[in-house]
């Protein structure tokens, strides 16, 4: 293999990265396998037992159905944002897994203005909501994307602000 072609270290950064979206969706799917039993226990109902020893399956049945499902796009709407928007909400979320660290060893990029990186990514996920509402051109998806939007910008300055202690503490931005 060509070292020049393909450096080490982005083959380093291209494992890094696939083994934190694997470990993240697994975890992803034990919690929701965790949370339909503790609710089936707390509403006492038995849950899904269909699919799979225990229910557990579900999950993977529930996410290829929801990927397979017939995508509505309004006459009216912009269709390539209509269709762009839910891509755009979920990049964002993946994102700030490149900064963290799990370890010492096991960090995709460390950047020294981590933690802004984050508070950027987390702010992109607003713009998706907006995109959304506006692409659907309804002037209650509109209104309904602008109400999210202002609550998210609500729910971000604390957390900011509290952020912003640590980093004076610290005197960094990195993770």
């Amino acid at each position: 293999m060509d070292t020049a072609f393909f450096p080490p270290e982005l083959l380093r950064m291209l494992i890094a990265a696939l083994f934190v979206v694997a470990a993240v969706f697994v975890n992803a799917l034990f919690m929701v396998y965790a949370e339909r039993k503790i609710a089936g226990h707390i509403q006492r109902r038995p849950g899904p037992y269909e699919v799979g020893w225990h229910g557990l399956l579900q999950t993977l049945v529930d996410g290829i159905k929801l990927m397979t499902k017939e995508l509505v796009v309004p006459r009216t709407a912009n269709r390539l944002l209509f269709r762009m928007a839910p891509l755009l909400a979920f990049t964002p979320v993946v994102m700030p897994f490149l900064v963290l660290p799990f370890s010492e060893n096991l960090i995709i990029i460390d950047l020294d203005i981590g933690l802004i990186f984050i508070l950027t990514m987390a702010s992109l996920n607003v713009m998706a909501i907006l995109v959304a509402g506006w692409s659907s051109n309804n002037k209650y998806g509109l209104f309904g994307a602008m109400r999210s939007v202002a609550q998210n910008i609500a729910y971000e300055i604390p957390i900011l602000l509290s952020l912003l202690s640590v980093v004076l503490i610290t005197n960094s931005f990195s993770m």
